[in-house]
């Protein structure tokens, strides 16, 4: 198939139509983002890392709870601190950078439907279905680097896709640049994966000595270190090491190896997923991109045969790792939204009962939020210790206003007059589906977010005082609170905490140390002459420091609501 004969990117005017499709996909995520606190562990670690970067002017060595953090580059954070500048340190100004990054990664999928020749009514239904799922809404609405390198490796390959095609100098510095940005999101996992990507478009038909100097081209390879690796070698210069740690332990021994973060099976992403797909699972059965791509082979390769290639390449890379934690999965989902995309443009044309079918699918996962959310409404579920707090008996109500829509969607699409108005309607009901869990999650803040441990701590030190986390670390203190906060570990949990293990093992200092605080430290400074406030479990608190006075109690960190705060001496005494 002659290059010229491919469709079009996304329509007539692709520039304009990408350009609407992202600000769409970013006002679909955007709703209700902000309504939540940042949670622990993860957002509350990478909201605090990012705050802290701003406060000590350190833009190259992040810092958690004084000690190096180096499990990450520092794209993320440089984000975060731009949206800091723009509207202060809120919770949704941490989320900006994943929201951004999300309606990149929506915009990107339409692209590279309409590259793999769905139509443009289809690739736009690619994009928004992807932005109104599971996985769309649940990485873009959360604080981690995993959306931000989600779109850094679409980018990448919807770059490649185009240097395959084409010898121009464009295609090649887009794919540098995305490759070098996703170098400063999340490390050399950015250029691994489209590598692994290429590899299976080989296998599928591609033609090798393309997708060979696409991958070694010049261009390509000047951008993403021209992007990427001034901030490497400032990181190396200040931190002596970094280099060999980041790339030997972070990446290719955990890898190949695991550590304390194996805690899934091999196979616990086939099911992760279909759900990740809510609530448009069900369009993957059936759905299939008819017509063929020039990819630089003898013969035009079938996009059908290129989606699943991608697809089955990122779900066995993936699932070879050691290392499998549930967020790593993203990189898998676009293919499979575009596959999405073409069957409900199929469904949409068809009409009738077809169409019918659509409203009652989304009506069917509406159900049983409606009645949970109705059971908690009514204080059905009064038993529940979780509901016991009266901060929580409103529960319900978002669940049962975020369920209407759907509910309404058979009776919606039966009287919507143009395919455009029923995708409308679809499209509004999913995205109601998770702006409630978010509305209802708020009414959760109390057991996942530290701002009140924040708060108690703020209000009750002083700069004079040392204050110290035992065993477990409440991630978004230091976010809520300008408080310096040390560490120490209790010898009958040795090891178990991971949360500190990561920011210990096996590269971290305070005061030049590489340890956490122990107990005899801890207890020679409660019995010394300073003033110390203390967080730790109700139970430890009581066994371990008896003589101290309590200043907070049931506050939440570290996904516990039993800390409490107690000082060793009154203050000012």
């Amino acid at each position: 198939m002659p290059s010229d004969a491919l469709p079009e990117p996304v329509g007539r005017r692709p520039g304009r139509d990408v350009v609407v499709i992202f600000f769409l996909a970013f006002v679909l995520l955007t709703a209700f983002a902000g309504v939540r606190d940042v949670w622990d562990p993860d957002e509350g670690r990478y909201a605090s890392v990012a705050l802290d970067m701003r406060r000590a002017g350190d833009f190259v060595t992040p810092h958690e709870a004084g000690m190096r953090f180096v499990d990450k580059p520092p794209l993320l954070y440089w984000m975060e601190n731009g949206a800091f500048a723009l509207a202060g340190p809120t919770p949704f100004a941490a989320r900006l950078p994943c929201l951004v990054a999300g309606a990149a990664w929506c915009a990107l999928i339409a692209l590279l439907a309409s590259r793999w020749g769905a139509g443009r009514r289809a690739a736009w239904l690619a994009a928004t279905t992807a932005a109104t799922s599971l996985a769309g809404m649940g990485f873009s609405r959360t604080v981690s680097t995993d959306m931000p390198l989600a779109a850094c490796v679409l980018g990448a390959l919807v770059a490649g896709h185009a240097a395959l095609r084409s010898d121009r100098l464009a295609p090649r510095l887009a794919l540098g640049v995305a490759v070098g940005l996703g170098l400063l999101a999340k490390g050399p996992i950015a250029a691994v994966v489209p590598v692994v990507v290429a590899v299976a478009w080989i296998l599928a038909g591609a033609g090798w000595r393309p997708v060979v100097r696409a991958l070694l081209s010049p261009t390509a390879w000047i951008a993403a270190l021209a992007i990427a690796a001034p901030w490497y070698a400032l990181m190396e210069r200040a931190n002596p090491g970094y280099l060999r740690h980041f790339l030997v332990y972070e990446h290719f021994r955990r890898f190949a190896e695991g550590g304390y973060r194996e805690a899934h099976p091999f196979w616990i992403y086939v099911p992760l997923v279909p759900l990740g797909l809510l609530p448009w699972t069900h369009l993957l059965v059936g759905a299939r991109l008819r017509g063929a791509v020039d990819v630089g082979g003898r013969a035009p390769v079938p996009a059908e045969r290129l989606a699943w290639a991608s697809f089955l390449a990122c779900l066995v890379f993936f699932s070879s790792s050691r290392t499998r934690l549930l967020t790593y999965i993203l990189p898998a989902f676009p293919p499979l939204f575009v596959l999405i995309g073409a069957r409900l443009s199929e469904r949409l044309d068809a009409g009738g009962a077809a169409v019918r079918r659509l409203g009652w699918w989304l009506f069917a996962y509406a159900v049983p939020l409606a009645l949970a959310g109705g059971a908690i409404a009514l204080g059905l579920a009064h038993r529940a210790h979780v509901l016991v707090n009266p901060r929580l008996r409103d529960l319900g109500v978002p669940f049962v206003l975020a369920s209407i829509l759907p509910l309404a969607a058979p009776l919606l699409v039966r009287f919507a007059r143009s395919a455009r108005a029923r995708a409308t309607v679809l499209v509004l009901a999913s995205a109601a589906l998770w702006w409630g869990v978010d509305l209802a999650a708020s009414r959760v803040d109390v057991l996942r977010s530290s701002r009140a441990l924040a708060e108690t701590l703020a209000r009750e030190t002083s700069r004079d005082d040392v204050t110290v986390v035992l065993d477990r670390y409440p991630q978004g203190v230091r976010f809520y609170a300008d408080v310096d906060v040390r560490i120490a570990e209790n010898p009958l949990h040795p090891g178990r905490e991971h949360t500190q293990r990561e920011i210990v093992e096996p590269w971290a200092t305070w005061d030049g140390q590489g340890h956490l605080m122990s107990m005899a430290e801890l207890k020679a400074l409660w019995n010394g002459p300073g003033r110390v406030v203390l967080v730790a479990r109700a139970v430890d608190a009581d066994v371990e420091f008896p003589s101290g006075r309590q200043l907070g109690s049931g506050l939440s960190g570290a996904q516990r609501m039993d800390l409490v705060v107690v000082e060793n001496r009154p203050r000012g005494r």
